[in-house]
């Protein structure tokens, strides 16, 4: 599990939510960024529609999250491919806090699955 350091988030035009994190991370990567662009996503497929982790240019393929499961000071993130866990012991209860409504927001339509506070 790879432990975030700061979150930053932004709610415009794209809605972003970004964790950085330690270097040599179980990822290989060393930020996790979600984005979502509500204003352009008529002009996507049902399956392209929602909060994308990743796009292959190549393939034209997107990871889209699916779910998000915040169990204590951890919180994962499924797509369509994989899970990624995270560690959030180190950021403060404003920044978790800014985090979850950011998430809400980028859930306007209820397609992702949340399950917050799990013991």
């Amino acid at each position: 599990m790879d432990k975030v350091n700061f979150i930053h988030t932004e709610v415009g035009t794209d809605i972003i939510i970004s964790l950085s994190c330690d270097e040599g991370t179980e990822f290989g990567i060393d930020g996790f960024t979600m984005i979502r662009t509500p204003k352009f996503e008529f002009t996507l497929l049902p399956h392209e529609k929602g909060a994308c982790i990743n796009w292959d240019e190549e393939t034209d393929t997107r990871e889209i999250v699916k779910e998000i499961i915040g169990k204590g000071i951890e919180i994962t993130f499924v797509s369509n491919l994989r899970s990624y866990e995270f560690g959030i012991s180190k950021v403060s209860k404003e920044e978790t806090n800014k985090l979850w409504k950011t998430i809400d927001k980028t859930n306007f339509d209820r397609v992702i699955k949340i399950n917050r506070n799990i013991k």
